[in-house]
């Protein structure tokens, strides 16, 4: 629900002369921040769970925890990247990004 409010705030407030990409503003950087504070708590599970399960689980933990990092993290320094490529290709490298990660 947060990040709906957040996007169709950013809808609203931007235009098309003031930033590259979708993200690019305090209401992307919000999304993007939430979303690493969402890793912080995701690793926290996964350390917690590791130390508890049996060892034969432990590498699913793992494999698990390896993925979400994946997941959480891409776009993040996908969005990141951005700001070392040339501005009128921004977008197309953030559109690009989400669609293939």
């Amino acid at each position: 629900m947060v990040h709906l409010a957040l996007v169709a705030f950013e809808r609203f407030a931007q235009t098309d002369l003031t930033s590259w990409h979708n993200y690019d503003s305090s209401a992307g950087m919000l999304i993007i921040a939430i979303r690493v504070l969402l890793f912080a708590y995701f690793i926290q599970g996964i350390v917690k769970t590791y130390s508890e399960v049996q060892m034969r689980v432990k590498e699913f933990i793992i494999r698990f925890g390896v993925l979400g990092t994946v997941y959480f993290l891409v776009f993040p320094i996908l969005v990141l990247v951005t700001c070392i490529v040339d501005e009128h290709y921004r977008h197309k490298v953030v559109t690009i990004g989400t669609q293939v990660f």
